[in-house]
């Protein structure tokens, strides 16, 4: 019978600790699906974008490349339209000098 009574007192707890975990597991759930929400608005928003540079950049040609490398001080507005795309690519905030593009 006290075997019985331990048994039944532990499993009490054990079924209060998990009526717990579940409320705290439906918040977070509840969290996630509206940072879900959230990032697919994000996604939604950038997809458009992507894929506009993507149709930007198809007729850029190796040539091109080439073109600009050879450059020993490009002319403003070409330096202008790489510098920050290079900074982006190179993840940094200083401004790329023009031999490192």
């Amino acid at each position: 019978m006290v075997s019985l009574t331990s048994s039944s007192t532990k499993c009490s707890a054990r079924q209060a600790e998990a009526e717990k975990f579940s409320v705290v597991l439906a918040e977070q759930s509840k969290n996630i699906a509206e940072r879900k929400s959230v990032a697919e608005k994000d996604l939604a928003g950038a997809e458009p974008a992507l894929l506009a540079a993507q149709e930007a950049v198809k007729g850029v040609t190796k040539d091109n490349i080439v073109e600009l490398k050879n450059y020993a001080k490009p002319p403003a507005k070409v330096a202008l339209a790489l510098e920050p795309a290079v900074a982006l690519i190179k993840n940094t905030a200083k401004k790329p000098e023009w031999k490192e593009i």
